[in-house]
């Protein structure tokens, strides 16, 4: 029997070979000879905004690249988001695997609904290990995703580049932190997924994620607030989970855009990739 998602992936995007034409995969700087880590451009987000990371990444010893799905992608209505993460980036990895034969044993790195994407492609991927900066792991009852729970979604995508004021305050600075980093268009289907994940959590099994597992959380993050990440995280059988901020003795309380762009907050997860993957 064919896969609901090969049947989606040929319909969508024409003959199942041609998933490529969903993503675009760079290798992010230098050609090293060294375990490759696979970043996961969080959907909505320019992949400028994940440089920094890729740079940390690169001076700690590992061959970066990035994987970004492309805004115009058709997506189904229902499950964009097990579409992404069990159809294209398995395709994506495939691809790097056949460029660069380094990445038969690669990790996965993430931000965000970028690093919960990583996550539930693990299964299919089979990383060596996986990475993440404040994914959303569980429900996150704030209210400020309530109220965007209650706002109808346009079609075809949401502007993310667009501001939007919630209770006087620019609601994406506020999640995400100033500066807000360069966002972009993100389909609407996925909007509508990752709203779903803060009412109810992401479609993710920790049990189907068999590698080791690190997670990093930030003390003043509010997109993913470290008290939605503690207890789902310790579902994974192998998990390291570092609580970043001011009892840490880090200068600061980091939210989630100050995770994306202090290496600070990369070195311990370089360093810990550094060791699973060599």
């Amino acid at each position: 029997m064919i896969p609901l998602y090969s049947l989606l992936l040929t319909s969508a995007l024409g003959a199942p070979g041609e998933a490529a034409a969903s993503y675009r995969l760079v290798d992010a700087g230098h050609d090293l000879d060294a375990p490759v880590a696979l970043v996961v451009i969080t959907p909505g987000m320019q992949a400028s905004s994940f440089q920094a990371l890729a740079a940390s990444l690169e001076s700690d010893g590992l061959d970066a690249w990035t994987v970004q799905l492309l805004p115009s992608t058709p997506l189904p209505d229902q499950g964009a988001d097990s579409f992404v993460a069990q159809v294209i980036l398995p395709a994506a990895v495939t691809e790097l695997r056949l460029r660069d034969p380094k990445a038969d044993t690669l990790a996965l790195v993430g931000h965000g609904p970028g690093g919960t994407l990583a996550l539930m492609s693990a299964a299919k991927v089979a990383p060596a290990a996986v990475a993440v900066l404040g994914p959303i792991l569980g429900p996150v009852r704030t209210a400020a995703m309530d109220w965007m729970r209650e706002q109808p979604l346009p079609a075809g995508n949401v502007d993310l580049s667009q501001p939007v004021s919630w209770q006087g305050h620019d609601l994406a600075g506020l999640l995400l932190g100033e500066p807000t980093p360069p966002l972009q268009p993100l389909a609407t289907p996925l909007a509508a997924a990752f709203l779903g994940w803060a009412e109810r959590g992401p479609p993710l099994d920790p049990a189907a994620v068999e590698c080791p597992v690190w997670i990093g959380a930030g003390a003043m993050d509010r997109l993913v607030p470290v008290e939605s990440l503690h207890a789902p995280s310790a579902l994974f059988s192998q998990r390291r989970f570092l609580r970043f901020g001011l009892l840490r003795l880090d200068p600061a309380d980091p939210g989630s855009a100050d995770m994306l762009r202090d290496d600070r907050y990369h070195r311990p997860l370089a360093q810990w990739l550094v060791k699973q993957v060599s």
